[in-house]
């Protein structure tokens, strides 16, 4: 089998997959193993081989780590409590539900190091109380979705562990190199949500307790 008619099979095969529903790790799986079992001259043991020796990985074993620490996180109510210390910290200024989910996200970040945990620990409890306070819908999902993206950027991270990883470059550096830029980013997002809140009128969550 030529490359050309491989490569062809191999996408053909992956974007059918994906047009029914098949999760994205298991399309690949299956259109790579469809390709080498028409080809008479590979061999099928390669497709274990090479699974076993991309998670063969000592930094990989973080991840379930991280993974399991935000499952905590959620299960005990540790998001509330980063959530009323995000409220404590910027929750005077003007637009303070937005600049909280912000804060909330980096905060939760530089914990669970995911983005999607982010997004399922902080969305369920923010973007209602914001949709109370006047904040359109479409922009309370937004600047959660955003911030959480800050979860891949601030240490730790699974995004750098796995890219770490993969390229063998030192996973403590990328940490290092990942505070800055992540508190830029969240300084940005915040400068936007106090836009947003003076534009529409919106005051500070904590204005009446506010001396």
């Amino acid at each position: 089998m030529s490359p050309e008619v491989a490569l062809a099979l191999l996408l053909a095969g992956f974007v059918l997959l994906i047009a029914v529903g098949i999760p994205l790790a298991f399309a690949l799986l299956f259109a790579s193993a469809f390709v080498i079992a028409l080809d008479p001259g590979l061999d099928a043991v390669i497709v274990p081989l090479r699974i076993f020796s991309g998670v063969n990985s000592f930094v990989l074993l973080a991840i379930p780590g991280f993974m399991f620490s935000a499952f905590l996180m959620n299960r005990i109510g540790v998001t509330e409590d980063i959530v009323a210390l995000s409220d404590l910290l910027v929750g005077r200024i003007r637009g303070g539900l937005a600049h909280i989910n912000v804060v909330a996200s980096m905060l939760l970040g530089g914990v669970s190091g995911s983005s999607t945990a982010d997004v399922a620990g902080l969305g369920a409890i923010l973007i209602p109380a914001m949709s109370q306070k006047g904040y359109d819908k479409g922009f309370s999902a937004a600047i959660t979705a955003a911030s959480s993206a800050i979860g891949s950027i601030i240490p730790p991270s699974i995004l750098m562990v796995i890219y770490g990883a993969s390229a063998n470059i030192s996973v403590g550096a990328l940490f290092i190199a990942g505070y800055i830029p992540g508190i830029l980013v969240g300084l940005q997002q915040i400068a936007i949500g106090y836009w947003y809140a003076r534009r529409h009128g919106i005051g500070a969550e904590r204005q009446e307790r506010a001396p």
